[in-house]
């Protein structure tokens, strides 16, 4: 994802609230994204650099940046989007005024593959809060969609556990699930990152390798519904 790499690296180095950590790890890519990464962390002391040898799959390289983390606080973003510069800031400042959760999470743009904005996730009705584990299992949060981009209490998900690397696709869901069934969440009512439409994107998955990966998942956390 070269094309937007650089866009994402800079979202974040512009950020109002500097992050004292900037992990990038990079999954044997092929397209000169690892350059740009080298050229970035020669520059700035803060940034970490994880490069797989082989490609593992997006569950083991997200698992592999978080195992590097030394901040209280972890966040992150895929390299095909982008946070806006107060987005740090404010989840930060809600997870302060907010005690019982561990977990913030803002609204967030959805922009084409070009950068333009075309729509917000929670345009109609908002977010669940607090506890949310049954509508995250049941995915039934704006427009079936679950939060993205969460700013997480690092002591917390590392007890949980990190991502399931059996999982090619929705390792995402999978996580949250497990998150939420042990952390309270807090929602910030204003768009603080964008999100990418492209044709590389996972809505064009087949619906079979879909189901299959719900059905693992389904089977995996089913024995979390029980109480």
């Amino acid at each position: 994802q070269k094309a937007y790499l650089i866009e994402a690296i800079e979202s974040v180095l512009a950020q109002t609230l500097p992050p004292s950590q900037i992990i990038i790890a990079d999954d044997c890519s092929q397209d000169g994204s690892q350059e740009v990464i080298a050229a970035y962390a020669s520059r700035y002391a803060s940034i970490t650099s994880i490069y797989h040898s082989v490609n593992l799959g997006v569950a083991q390289m997200r698992t592999d940046a978080l195992l590097a983390v030394t901040g209280d606080y972890v966040t992150y973003v895929d390299g095909d989007d982008k946070l806006l510069p107060t987005k740090l800031e404010k989840e930060a400042r809600l997870l302060r005024e907010n005690r019982e959760a561990q977990i913030a999470f803002s609204n967030v743009y959805r922009i084409r593959a070009d950068g333009e904005r075309i729509g917000v996730w929670a345009d109609k009705e908002k977010p669940p809060q607090g506890d949310v584990f049954c509508q995250t299992f049941a995915r039934d949060f704006p427009k079936g969609i679950l939060f993205r981009n969460e700013l997480v209490e690092y002591r917390a998900w590392k007890r949980i556990g990190f991502y399931d690397p059996t999982l090619r696709i929705y390792e995402d869901y999978d996580m949250r699930i497990r998150l939420t069934k042990r952390l309270k969440v807090a929602y910030y009512d204003e768009p603080l990152s964008e999100y990418r439409r492209h044709d590389l994107g996972l809505r064009n998955t087949v619906a079979e390798r879909k189901l299959a990966a719900f059905e693992y998942i389904y089977d995996k956390n089913k024995a979390l519904l029980q109480d």
